[in-house]
This record gives C-alpha cells, sequence and structure tokens, in this order.
C-alpha cells in the first residue's frame, strides 16, 4: 500500500463517519456516533478495570503531554515554529525528529479520530505513516511518560476501526531527549481489548 491508496481508504471510512455525525467534544473527552454517546478506547480500558487512568494524575503532565502531541502533529504538517517552540518541549519533539529519519517514517494521517459503529466505541489515534521495513501501514502512538501494558491494547482498540491491517509502534519521547521504539505484536489484543469494552459498556449498564 502507498501513500495514495492509505488516503483513499481512510477518506471512504472518514466519510461513511461523517455521514453518522461521528462527533468528538474535548470539554469531557466525549465521543458520539449516530447522535448516540459511544465509550471511548481509553475509557474502555479505565472503565473495565485494566487499567486505574490513562492520563497522569498530576494536570501538569497531562498538559505536557498534549503540548507535546500538538507539537509533533505540526511538525508532521510542516506548521512548526521550532524558533518558537516552548523549550520544555524542544527534547521530545527532537526525539521525534530523530526517530522519524532513523526509523523511516512517514507520516499520512495524524490526529484522526476513528469509530467502530458495530461495537460502537471511538478514539483518537496519533498517526499512521509508511516505515521502512514494514509491508503494512504503520499505526503510531506517541508515549511523553511510562509506556503502560495496556498500550498495546490501546493501540488495538484503534486498529479495529480501520479498513486496513496496520503494525502497532508506541514511541516513547522522554522529557531529557531521545527515543525509545516499543512494539505490539501479540494477535490477542484485539480480543481482549473487545472484552474490556464489553466489561465497561457492562458497568454503565448496571451502574
Amino acid at each position: 500500500m502507498d501513500a495514495t491508496d492509505l488516503l483513499e481508504q481512510m477518506a471512504n471510512a472518514c466519510e461513511a463517519w461523517d455521514s453518522k455525525n461521528l462527533r468528538f467534544e474535548a470539554d469531557g473527552h466525549k465521543y458520539s456516533y449516530d447522535g448516540r454517546p459511544t465509550t471511548s478506547v481509553t475509557q474502555a480500558l479505565r472503565e473495565s478495570g485494566l487499567t486505574d487512568s490513562f492520563m497522569p494524575s498530576d494536570q501538569y503532565y497531562a498538559d505536557f503531554g498534549t503540548a507535546v502531541h500538538q507539537a509533533v502533529h505540526y511538525y508532521n504538517e510542516g506548521d512548526l515554529d521550532m524558533d518558537a517552540l516552548d523549550p520544555e518541549l524542544l527534547p521530545c519533539v527532537q526525539g521525534w525528529i530523530d526517530w522519524k529519519a532513523h526509523a523511516k517514517f512517514e507520516p499520512v494521517v495524524s490526529e484522526l479520530i476513528v469509530c467502530d459503529p458495530i461495537f460502537c466505541y471511538a478514539g483518537t489515534l496519533d498517526m499512521i505513516g509508511l516505515m521502512s521495513g514494514h509491508r503494512r501501514p504503520v499505526l503510531i502512538d506517541l508515549k511523553t511518560g511510562q509506556v503502560p501494558k495496556t498500550a498495546g491494547l490501546q493501540m488495538a482498540g484503534y486498529a479495529h476501526c480501520l479498513p486496513f491491517k496496520v503494525d502497532r509502534l508506541a514511541v516513547q519521547l522522554p522529557r531529557d531527549g531521545g527515543f525509545k521504539t516499543h512494539t505490539f505484536k501479540d494477535d490477542q489484543d484485539e480480543k481482549v481489548f473487545l472484552a474490556a469494552l464489553a466489561v465497561a459498556n457492562w458497568k454503565r449498564r448496571v451502574a
């Protein structure tokens, strides 16, 4: 698959989601599809009990991670002014630049809201692109803190929404610079995520 094919398939998927009014509200981190509230990927993992929370307990670290994600997104789009970048973010952004060159990764779409209408859940993935040595598109998740054991499940949730198979990588960007790659290949991750989603939805129904 080349970038053109990837973009075409994602455009078709997004058109189908948009026709059913897939929406995200930043206030409260809420998704809806076809006028109905939907469970998010991270909510499914948290409310099922597999993880206490995907958000850091300290709001500062949560905001820092969001800022890094935004800066990387702007860099990928060619819109980041490195001279105006907050110096505190620079080591993480430089880590991404170095990893991107090292891995020969080319982002195609980023910060994309995805949805599975059958299982009725949604989420926002970091990016999908093409990478040297990979026959399939690669789904990337950025982490500025520790990479939790449930990261593979989180990415499996996003991957299940896509119209094509992907490889899953988390790129860890420490605050003091550098990078570390985490690869997720467990075929059971998708089943475990869907089971977590079912548990989370059951808890909501009986609450």
